[in-house]
């Protein structure tokens, strides 16, 4: 589908990112997981989702760091902590 939606799940809990996986892939969504601040942004780097979900708390850097990061390339990019 040329119109599908894309969504990033960036959260280091596994039953989080498939749970959100699977209902946002029901929906029609195409999803991408990250579980840390870096693979999120070479996830967005290679692909630019049209919404990034994201937790607060990630294993390598702070979910507000990373929001920074990720709006600085990408200040159109929506973003939802």
């Amino acid at each position: 589908m040329a119109d599908q939606r894309s969504i990033l799940i960036v959260d280091d809990d596994s039953e989080v990112r498939a749970l959100l996986d699977e209902l946002l892939r029901g929906e029609g969504y195409k999803v991408r997981v990250a579980k840390t601040g870096a693979e999120a942004l070479a996830s967005v780097e290679k692909d630019q989702p049209d919404l990034v979900m994201m937790d607060i708390k990630l294993p390598d850097q702070d979910g507000i760091a990373l929001l920074r990061t990720l709006k600085q390339g990408h200040s159109d990019m929506e973003v939802i902590v």
